[in-house]
């Protein structure tokens, strides 16, 4: 089957862009905006793959920044209420601020104990001593 018509002329960029506005503001799959690629843009199958793995790459890059950003708001929350908690002389919910403020940061790893023990029991007929006969 031949993709017959004008092909849009779009920027690289901007069919990234608009890729990333299919995926987050029409839902569509990555299966959707193949088809519409091929379909409606008329771009071939390997370079409309390669446009769907870029604009991937680029959604996770902004996903990155939004998260720092996201991040910073939620450290200077927790240390809004380590100062306001020393303030008060809560001493024990400073020190909880303190700790998240700290995981946040990537300063404090929490331990989690974990205990139990596995053991397997194989038996292999002739090679273990039960049943031998001699």
């Amino acid at each position: 089957m031949t993709n017959k018509g004008k092909k849009h002329t779009f920027s690289r960029n901007e069919m990234i862009d608009l890729i990333i506005r299919w995926r987050i503001d029409d839902g569509l799959t990555r299966l959707n905006i193949l088809d519409r690629l091929k379909t409606e843009y008329k771009y071939s199958q390997p370079y409309s793959y390669e446009l769907i793995r870029d604009a991937s790459k680029e959604f996770d890059l902004r996903s990155v920044q939004n998260f720092g950003e996201d991040l910073k708001e939620d450290i200077e929350r927790f240390e809004m209420n380590y100062t306001k908690s020393l303030e008060e002389g809560n001493r024990k919910l400073a020190l909880e601020a303190l700790k998240e403020i700290s995981k946040l940061k990537g300063h404090y790893v929490e331990r989690i104990n974990l205990t139990g023990k596995i053991e397997y029991n194989a038996k292999f007929p002739g090679l273990n001593n039960e049943n031998n006969d001699e």
